[in-house]
């Protein structure tokens, strides 16, 4: 397995050939590995080369399809908006454009007619605490007349 990336493997191929090219004359018998490395070195530079294209053609790819994206984003939202003022947000006839109806919300009283029942009520008034007192310094208000006081949610009126 070989050992770093590709990069650093490019790299010592390249010291390599230039290193032996030097020395070529003082070593015959690597003649045919140099001529091989010598192929093998150009071949790895114009891949190199192919793909820092490659790499920046795909980056303008990248940042075309993004404003592509972003106009088609605008121009479906600037329509969906002007078939939902002609069929309305509620019309049926927005499915066939790929658009959804804004569904009738439920009213707050057909929610609240039937409450579930919380915990059962019982037929013995609960005991009610006097009034407060007013605050030093803050603010007056009416004073409530113990018994006599409307009856708070868990009690029952007589």
């Amino acid at each position: 397995m070989p050992h770093g990336s590709y990069a650093d493997r490019f790299t010592r191929w390249e010291r390599l050939y230039q290193n032996l090219t030097v020395h070529a004359q003082e070593l015959p018998e690597i003649a045919d590995d140099l001529k091989r490395l010598q192929d093998l070195v150009q071949r790895a530079s114009a891949m190199r080369s192919r793909q820092d294209a490659s790499k920046a053609q795909f980056q303008d790819d990248v940042t075309a399809r993004r404003a592509l994206d972003q106009e088609g984003e605008e121009l479906r939202t600037r329509i969906s908006f002007t078939l939902k003022g002609k069929y309305g947000i509620h019309g049926d006839k927005l499915y066939a454009f790929g658009l959804r109806p804004v569904k009738a919300r439920r009213s707050k009283k057909a929610a609240t007619t039937n409450p579930p029942p919380d915990t059962p009520t019982s037929t013995v008034p609960a005991p009610t605490a006097p009034a407060p007192a007013a605050v030093a310094g803050g603010p007056a208000g009416p004073q409530q007349a113990g018994p006599a006081a409307e009856p708070s949610a868990g009690q029952v009126a007589k």
